[in-house]
């Protein structure tokens, strides 16, 4: 499985880096050949309050040609991009299961 990370700011650690391909690998360990490729994207926005958030999309390209959009969103960027991975292993485990 390929793995892109995109966030509009270049400095995006490497820590954190490093927590997404950590996460990504522990989440979807038993679909991970069933996957072609994960973009994570990482976008600042902010709510309907006017409270700043982080926003995690998770684009999930299958090998059966599927591709499969998540969001996740939070104030803290950790807890976004663990609500949109624990969303996708949900949704990806549906998928399979239909075919």
């Amino acid at each position: 499985m390929q793995l892109q990370i995109q966030a509009p700011s270049p400095s995006l650690s490497i820590e954190i880096r490093q927590f997404i391909e950590l996460r990504m690998g522990y989440l979807m360990a038993s679909l991970r050949h069933h996957m072609r490729r994960c973009r994570v994207l990482i976008n600042d926005v902010r709510d309907t309050l006017g409270k700043q958030s982080t926003q995690c999309q998770l684009v999930i390209a299958l090998d059966t040609k599927d591709e499969i959009v998540i969001e996740g969103q939070h104030e803290d960027l950790y807890d976004a991009l663990n609500a949109a991975l624990h969303k996708a292993r949900r949704i990806v485990q549906k998928r399979l299961k239909r075919q």
